[in-house]
């Protein structure tokens, strides 16, 4: 699915933007249909496309590698909901992120040998920790605190 191919003009001249939707100028019909994923795909000159990044096209006129629903909702392709965003981003912006395995919860890890709970997070490829705790939920709030600065 290579999307570099089509241009902000090209999508001017097929669709209209409303409320999260392409529509064809002769059409109250949205454009694309949804996948298993919840991902709306769609088929422009011959070429299969994500919507959302249509959209996003259509709007700013570049194709970042990245384009993040803000909401976790991949079906939200409202201009609003999407922004661009790196990897380890993208990565912190997830409706189920792994879990430590052991503590169940998330950035949060326990040091047997000092008896306290660890927060780390990792942004832009480098962990970071953030500090020892008493207890796990001490320190998933300092991750959640970390997790919302790195936004």
């Amino acid at each position: 699915m290579r999307d570099h191919h089509i241009s902000r003009e090209r999508l001017h001249q097929l669709f209209k933007y409303r409320d999260g939707n392409l529509f064809r100028h002769e059409s109250d019909r949205p454009i694309g249909s949804t996948r298993k994923d919840g991902y709306r795909m769609t088929s422009v000159d011959g070429r299969q496309y994500l919507v959302h990044r249509l959209i996003y096209l259509f709007h700013y006129g570049q194709l970042p590698p990245i384009i993040d629903h803000i909401d976790c909702n991949p079906s939200n392709n409202c201009i609003e909901n999407l922004r661009a965003l790196d990897k380890s981003r993208n990565g912190l912006n997830r409706k189920n992120p792994k879990k430590n395995s052991k503590t169940q919860v998330l950035g949060v890890y326990y040091d047997k040998s000092r008896n306290r709970f660890t927060a780390e997070i990792r942004v832009d490829g480098i962990k970071r920790q953030l500090g020892r705790f008493k207890t796990a939920s001490e320190a998933h709030q300092a991750y959640l605190q970390a997790r919302s600065k790195a936004f």
